[in-house]
C-alpha cells in the first residue's frame, strides 16, 4: 500500500510540475507581447508626435525625391491591395513587418481585417510628409467604402540599397464622414 500511494503522490507532483511549467510558459509568452506592444507603441507615439510637430514646420525638411518615392510606394501598394496581388503589396513591407507576418497571405489578411480603409479605399489623398528620427513619414487621408475618413500616418524605412520601404502605418478615425 505505501509504494501504491507514493506512485500516485509522484504523478501527482509531476502532473503539477507540467502545469506550473505551462503557466509559466503563457506567462512568459503574455510578458514578451506585452512587452512588444509597449515598445511599438512609444516608438510610434514618439513617430507620431515628430511628423504632428513637423507639420508646423516648412515642407522644404523633406527632400522632394523622397515625397515622391513614398508616395508612389502607398500608391503602388494600395494599387496591389485593390488588385488582389498579395505579392506585389508584401513587396512594400519593410523587414520588420516581414517578421511578424512571414506569408503575404498573412499581411494582406491582417490589412483587410484592420485597415480596410487602406485595404480599398473609396479615396486617398496625400497631405504632410516629415523626416523623423526612425525615417520619413508621409500623412494620407483615406475615405474608406462606408464613406468614413481616416487619417493614416506611413513609416518608412531605408533598405541598404536606399530604397524605402513601409515600416508602420497608423490610422485614426476622423469625426466626419465623406457624403
Amino acid at each position: 500500500m505505501p509504494q501504491s500511494i507514493n506512485r500516485v503522490s509522484n504523478q501527482r507532483s509531476r502532473t503539477s510540475i507540467a502545469r506550473v511549467a505551462s503557466m509559466h510558459e503563457h506567462i512568459t509568452r503574455t510578458y514578451r507581447v506585452v512587452l512588444f506592444s509597449l515598445a511599438t507603441f512609444a516608438a510610434m507615439t514618439l513617430v507620431l508626435a515628430t511628423v504632428l510637430r513637423a507639420q508646423e514646420a516648412p515642407a522644404s525638411q523633406v527632400p522632394p525625391a523622397t515625397v515622391n518615392q513614398m508616395q508612389e510606394i502607398i500608391t503602388a501598394q494600395i494599387d496591389a491591395f485593390l488588385a488582389e496581388d498579395a505579392d506585389a503589396a508584401y513587396a512594400f513591407a519593410a523587414e520588420p513587418i516581414k517578421m511578424r507576418f512571414p506569408t503575404a497571405n498573412m499581411f494582406v489578411r491582417m490589412v483587410e481585417q484592420g485597415y480596410p480603409a487602406v485595404y480599398a479605399p473609396q479615396s486617398f489623398s496625400f497631405a504632410a510628409s516629415a523626416l523623423t528620427p526612425e525615417g520619413p513619414a508621409q500623412q494620407v487621408e483615406f475615405v474608406g467604402e462606408d464613406g468614413q475618413v481616416w487619417r493614416g500616418l506611413y513609416t518608412f524605412a531605408e533598405e541598404h540599397d536606399g530604397n524605402l520601404l513601409i515600416s508602420g502605418v497608423f490610422l485614426r478615425r476622423q469625426n466626419e464622414r465623406q457624403i
